[in-house]
């Protein structure tokens, strides 16, 4: 039993279609709704999304050497970086509209964070799988 052998005949329709769009060679008419093509199109695209700002980055080391470390914003929030004047604002993941930080890729979470070397990662869904993953930045 694959993932797809319970769903509805919509929802078979639309994977159709995703499939059809993603391929880039979709049968003309095949994808029915162009706004819907246009949207899928868009969420494929998200895997080129640009690497998460340096600054914000940069923001977080400059913090953690200031506290030897101690600072995590899975645990801590972002509440002291911004307190400190290391943020102007909570940090939003422009893909997922999420400022939540976890230890790992999840659909609720905008960042992941790893504690032992202090690198901030975005998180984002994958237009394939529509699992939640890192955006791989460039280092």
């Amino acid at each position: 039993m694959n993932r797809f052998d319970d769903i509805s005949a919509e929802e078979r329709d639309v994977r159709d279609i995703w499939d059809a769009v993603v391929s880039g060679n979709p049968e003309p008419g095949e994808t029915g709704d162009h706004h819907l093509a246009a949207t899928i199109r868009h969420f494929h695209s998200l895997d080129f999304t640009p690497a998460l700002s340096p600054a914000l980055q940069d923001s977080i080391s400059r913090y953690r050497y200031r506290v030897a470390n101690a600072y995590n914003p899975i645990t801590d929030g972002w509440e002291p970086m911004m307190n400190s004047g290391y943020l102007a604002a909570v940090p939003v993941n422009p893909i997922t509209g999420s400022s939540v930080v976890s230890n790992g890729p999840n659909a609720a979470s905008g960042w992941a964070f790893d504690a032992l070397s202090g690198r901030l990662e975005a998180c984002i869904i994958d237009g394939g799988s529509l699992e939640a993953r890192l955006l791989r930045t460039r280092r």
